[in-house]
């Protein structure tokens, strides 16, 4: 979560458990396991609950390690499996299903900067967790937060005007209180009252990108008698062993094995496009943005 949330955000998850960190990072949790088969069915029923962004963590000695090092994956990610077999008694290893995870007052800036830094270290590791991969917005951008920023201070936005603008705009991708597509991320448990991280993700939508969201491309084999075969692109929801379930853009889910994908690209580039505000008047701004931050 790109903000502070309350404890009952999380009222139906069992064996709920809360890490507080002493950098003011704070997770949440459902439950522990020491069989990492457990974890991931965990993680699928809390992802049918609304908790989309769920994912398996692991933790050796106590510490936290990457399921790759493991030879281990989940539908979250595009990394092969190895041929460790997910239910292997895990001894000193323990997994849990993290829910979300928040730090407060953590400027954009700061947390590019951060991402920026070499060496791999812990905090850049967090930032490519909970926000994705960053970068420094363009001047040109910079320039239009700015301009939309004071807009918002001079101009008095009508939540019950701007609810027509968001399904015009938005609501064909993003879901806001149980309306609109499950294209992109859920935007109900977003800090919406941030404008330092909403106006980027509005404005340049492609300088935070969450690895689920990165568009893949697939290009299969050709049938015999064909020079090339079909191209297919979408979200990778599920990497099973011999197979991965590739999810369009109208939401339509293929099953394609793997012994048939010629070669995997993933893009860097969100598939939300820039200027969504820029054909608007003031006041449609105003009006806009005081729907997407309502409660």
């Amino acid at each position: 979560y790109k903000g502070k949330v309350d404890d009952s955000k999380f009222s139906n998850a069992p064996e709920l458990s809360k890490e507080s960190r002493s950098n003011g990072v704070v997770r949440y949790y459902s439950g522990e396991f020491t069989n990492f088969n457990s974890a991931e069915q965990r993680m699928r029923s809390m992802k049918s609950k609304g908790y989309r962004d769920a994912f398996v963590v692991a933790y050796k000695n106590g510490k936290k390690v990457p399921l790759t090092d493991l030879g281990l994956s989940t539908g979250n990610s595009s990394a092969p499996k190895t041929d460790v077999p997910k239910s292997k008694p895990s001894g000193d290893i323990q997994f849990k299903v993290q829910l979300g995870a928040f730090k407060e007052d953590v400027p954009y800036e700061v947390l590019v900067r951060l991402s920026e830094q070499g060496g791999g270290n812990a905090a850049q590791t967090l930032i490519r967790e909970i926000w994705g991969r960053m970068r420094q917005p363009e001047e040109t951008k910079q320039r239009r937060m700015r301009e939309v920023e004071k807009i918002l201070q001079e101009t008095a936005g009508h939540a019950d005007a701007g609810r027509e603008l968001y399904q015009q705009t938005c609501a064909l991708c993003h879901v806001l209180h149980g309306q609109g597509n499950a294209v992109g991320p859920e935007l109900t448990g977003y800090d919406r009252k941030n404008l330092s991280f909403l106006l980027p993700a509005i404005i340049d939508p492609s300088l935070a990108l969450r690895e689920e969201y990165e568009l893949v491309t697939l290009q299969l084999r050709p049938a015999p008698l064909d020079d090339e075969g079909p191209i297919l692109s979408g979200f990778v929801t599920h990497l099973a062993d011999q197979t991965l379930t590739l999810k369009d853009l109208g939401g339509n889910e293929t099953v394609i094995r793997l012994a048939d994908i010629a070669s995997r690209e993933h893009s860097s580039t969100s598939i939300m496009p820039e200027g969504l505000l820029d054909g608007l008047s003031k006041q449609q701004v105003a009006d806009l943005m005081a729907y997407i931050q309502a409660d």
